[in-house]
């Protein structure tokens, strides 16, 4: 892991903390209280230095191409750092803005199911992480803070919003967490397919 944070760049392996990121598209979906459509790019993911996974167990199909990780996660604080765009509404506002957004985490912990496909590599076999399903999401406490919402000229309606945002965010935790999701899965997808490009199948898993 002390190699993995450091990134390896002869082997095109990026530091993993911070972990950078180009473009990520998410849809919270309508609830009532929160509906967005957001694209953040060219951000970081901090803090996956002290990522942990605990009760890694894989599956194998017969063929041997049906391969299934189950395991828990949990990351004790990640801050998520970027450009947005965004539409869509949250409470009473309507929003369509641009600008810098801070999203900070603690104590993230989630059952997941990682799914892979496996192909072939100078007659290697390769796995290729196709999905990763988050369940039972458990985060402590998040905070998030929008720039620009509304334009350079109306730093305090942003800031009211800000405060809305983070005085219910007991309330809407639930409706704000596809974009924690979404962001820690295509960081994570991002990273790890990197590492089973490099490894063949067998060097990393071995079925006994």
């Amino acid at each position: 892991m002390p190699n993995l944070i450091k990134g390896i760049p002869e082997m095109d392996m990026p530091p993993v903390d911070p972990l950078e990121f180009s473009s990520i598209q998410i849809d919270t979906g309508n609830t009532g209280s929160v509906n967005l459509n957001i694209e953040l790019l060219h951000g970081t993911a901090s803090g996956l230095r002290n990522f942990k996974i605990e009760n890694l167990k894989a599956s194998f199909g017969n063929d041997g191409d049906n391969i299934t990780f189950t395991c828990i996660v949990e990351v004790p604080q990640l801050n998520i750092e970027g450009t947005y765009k965004l539409n869509g509404k949250i409470l009473l506002f309507e929003l369509n803005g641009q600008g810098h957004l801070s999203f900070n985490t603690t104590d993230i912990r989630t059952d997941t199911v990682w799914r892979v496909s496996t192909y072939l590599k100078k007659n290697k076999r390769h796995i290729n992480l196709d999905k990763i399903e988050l369940n039972d999401v458990k985060i402590k406490n998040i905070r998030v803070k929008f720039d620009n919402l509304f334009g350079p000229n109306n730093e305090l309606l942003t800031d009211t919003v800000n405060n809305a945002l983070n005085d219910n965010i007991d309330n809407l935790q639930e409706e704000l967490e596809p974009i924690i999701k979404e962001t820690f899965i295509q960081v994570i997808r991002q990273y790890f397919n990197r590492v089973y490009r490099l490894f063949p199948l067998d060097e990393l898993y071995l079925k006994d």
